[in-house]
């Protein structure tokens, strides 16, 4: 198995603890949402999908960033940002059918005390909050450090002191990310769905 299949591998199991956690809370339900609704020949197609470096478009996208990810991320990504539809959130949860927000799901194959992030995610996350006017929380898979799913906002995202990367000596997807510390997921995601 490839190291590629094998975090696909990971995270659909992950993403299907998390479903099945949503389902015990009384009245609430992760509906699946992002690349998961697209067939293969449209992730194909999206993964050569590119917006040029160089565009106003491009530009205004970096320009979300907080300004010290902004030259990592532009070098990372090289010639173009790839389409952010490859970084759609992964739910939409919802309670008595009611949608409350996007949950984008992460975990970490290694017992590190750190947890890599994608910017392009947390740029998506941006992009997606305006664009459809859900906010959008970042949901970790409990691990040796954290017994629950915890949560962080999207604000906590951009503020929490982390390290950014280019990606290029990444074993992950090579893509430019940040490296967030573990000790920040105090969050219980249950709580969450109380204030919900």
């Amino acid at each position: 198995m490839t190291t590629t299949s094998v975090r696909l591998t990971h995270a659909i199991q992950i993403e299907d603890r998390f479903e099945f956690h949503v389902q015990t809370l009384p009245d609430w339900e992760a509906i699946e949402f992002g690349q998961v609704l697209l067939n293969d020949k449209c992730r194909e197609v999206l993964r050569k999908s590119i917006i040029p470096i160089n565009s106003e478009i491009a530009n205004e996208l970096i320009q979300l960033l907080p300004p010290f990810w902004r030259h990592i991320y532009k070098r990372g990504v090289g010639r173009g940002i790839p389409s952010l539809c490859r970084w759609d959130p992964d739910f939409i949860v919802s309670k008595n059918k009611d949608p409350r927000f996007f949950a984008e799901i992460k975990s970490s194959m290694t017992k590190t005390g750190n947890i890599a992030i994608e910017i392009s995610c947390i740029l998506a996350a941006i992009v997606n909050q305006r664009r459809l006017g859900l906010e959008q929380f970042f949901i970790f898979a409990p691990s040796e450090q954290v017994s629950f799913w915890s949560y962080l906002t999207l604000e906590q995202m951009l503020l929490l002191p982390s390290k950014a990367f280019d990606g290029r000596y990444a074993n992950g997807s090579g893509t430019p990310y940040v490296l967030l510390s573990k000790d920040h997921l105090t969050q219980d995601f249950e709580t969450l769905t109380y204030q919900s």
